[in-house]
């Protein structure tokens, strides 16, 4: 959603803009731009309605408190329509077939996320004159690399073996196999002397996965936005590290086999260059805006966790570390 807020601030440069975000962003509060405050908001998930009610009413008093002139609504969710309107803000931006949205955007599933939400900016006839998104770093590739000791003539690569953790949702078959990355790395080390490959722990501890295979070239590290945005380099799925990276001006090869990088890979700019691998079996994407929502169908939830309903997981096996080690020769002009 940045590309929006940018275009927000451009079309109304005096404003003040606040995020409403729930706290399992709070590793991204400071890099959010034009951010002069955050409100944290967490939606109660399987509490009861009481609970639920009580918590929206003290959400509508925070806004009111603020009195906001607009409001961009990133959420199809009526019980967000219904939020900002009795928090009487009076311009509402959103998508149509949401509650009392008065500035609403067609949703054309088949768009890319960040158009979508540029959709609405149109929509209300502002002007558009940011496409990606943007992340604001917090220091600069030489210091950051300084800091953690890796010489300045290297290229970093980093890699993320792990994500498919949301808030409500898990979905671990976004993940390609933790030994392809492995074998990757080596093959890089190998031909390239002047790559340095970071492994980023996921929540499952990765460190145990990869402390074998430490050395050098290979090092582990906790996902830190700031080295992440030291990279030259990001390798992952389908996940928010890569879109952090594109945020931070970093290219990236993206992995994806449930879901569609037509509507979620980075995209490349007229600097930074994104490639995504899809080898589109004929069960992909089987996660798409209609199957996300219905946690009721039994063919692709189990719980809380979005599975493979093939039992094959396919689209993310056959995906080869020739093809991955072609792509990051390519971005990284390596001969």
């Amino acid at each position: 959603m940045t590309p929006a807020v940018l275009n927000l601030k451009y079309n109304f440069p005096n404003a003040k803009i606040y995020y409403i975000l729930s706290p399992w962003l709070k590793n991204l509060y400071n890099y959010l731009p034009h951010n002069d405050g955050i409100i944290e908001f967490l939606p109660p998930e399987n509490e009861n309605i009481f609970i639920k009610i009580i918590s929206a009413f003290k959400l509508i008093l925070k806004l009111r408190k603020e009195k906001f002139n607009l409001v961009l609504l990133g959420h199809r969710t009526n019980i967000f329509g219904i939020i900002i309107a009795l928090s009487g803000i009076k311009y509402r931006l959103g998508f149509s077939g949401t509650k009392f949205i008065n500035y609403p955007a067609d949703y054309n599933e088949n768009k890319h996320e960040t158009v979508k939400y540029l959709d609405v900016i149109k929509s209300a006839n502002l002007q558009v004159k940011y496409e990606y998104p943007e992340l604001i770093r917090a220091d600069n590739k030489i210091f950051i690399k300084e800091k953690i000791g890796i010489p300045l003539n290297k290229k970093i690569v980093g890699m993320f073996p792990f994500g498919g953790i949301n808030p409500g949702t898990v979905m671990p078959i976004k993940r390609w196999d933790p030994e392809k990355y492995k074998i990757l790395a080596e093959k890089l080390i190998k031909e390239f002397s002047q790559i340095q490959i970071i492994f980023f722990n996921g929540t499952e501890n990765g460190e145990k996965i990869m402390t074998d295979f430490l050395n050098d070239n290979i090092i582990v590290k906790d996902i830190d936005n700031d080295i992440i945005s030291a990279c030259d380099l990001i390798i992952a799925g389908d996940t928010g590290t890569i879109h952090i990276a594109s945020g931070f001006g970093v290219s990236t090869v993206s992995l994806f086999g449930p879901s569609s990088p037509e509507l979620l890979a980075p995209r490349s700019t007229p600097c930074i260059r994104h490639i995504y691998i899809w080898k589109k079996p004929e069960c992909s994407p089987c996660y798409t805006p209609v199957t996300s929502i219905d946690k009721c169908n039994k063919k692709y939830w189990k719980g809380n966790e979005f599975i493979c309903h093939t039992g094959t997981l396919e689209c993310m096996n056959n995906i080869e570390v020739e093809e991955v080690f072609f792509n990051v020769k390519k971005i990284l002009n390596l001969k």
